[in-house]
């Protein structure tokens, strides 16, 4: 893959540690995702949505608008990779802080490094046709805002999503960290 990464900005600018990961952490499991249909929640740069497509998935990658630009680029820059395989990813806009009025037809959604704001809410645990699974992969933050929203996010999904930690045997040996973890969120 070529990930075009932006040097200013907060957000939806690099490729972060836990998205490297999760892509690994996914193709070592390549052949389940072939003709999932996936939504990614802030893709930023787009290196999971994409390497997802490239393993055959149809994936709707999204992040706020600010972020859309660099997201369609590296879709493009990665087109011939993305088809190779069959698989699609199509970059759309969407603000968490509003809902998503599109039918929710995904098997699997994937959040990747994306709970460390307070100010994101989430509906996750309102809507009854959601999908079964949600794959979130983030690093651990330990101090201030970003620790408080993990804690929430946790305690905001736990009634409705069972946690279940992915093994450490099941991450790449070289490509995992102990302060960055991969669960699965699975509906109760």
């Amino acid at each position: 893959l070529k990930i075009i990464q932006r040097c200013i900005g907060d957000v939806s600018c690099v490729v972060w540690d836990s998205a490297i990961v999760a892509c690994h952490y996914f193709v070592r499991y390549q052949s389940f995702w072939k003709r999932k249909k996936i939504l990614e929640l802030g893709a930023g740069t787009g290196v999971c949505s994409i390497l997802l497509a490239a393993l055959g998935a149809d994936v709707v990658a999204t992040d706020l608008a600010e972020g859309i630009k660099l997201l369609e680029l590296n879709i493009r820059e990665n087109w011939k990779v993305i088809t190779r395989n069959e698989g699609s990813v199509k970059a759309e806009i969407l603000d968490w802080n509003n809902p998503y009025d599109k039918p929710l037809s995904f098997d699997v959604l994937v959040m990747i490094d994306v709970i460390y704001y307070l100010a994101v809410k989430s509906d996750l645990n309102n809507t009854d046709n959601f999908l079964v699974t949600i794959i979130c992969c983030y690093e651990v933050r330990d101090i201030g805002e970003p620790k408080i929203a993990q804690e929430r996010f946790f305690e905001m999904i736990s009634p409705f999503f069972s946690i279940c930690p992915v093994a450490d045997k099941e991450l790449d040996d070289v490509y995992k960290s102990p302060d960055i973890k991969v669960l699965r969120l699975v509906r109760k």
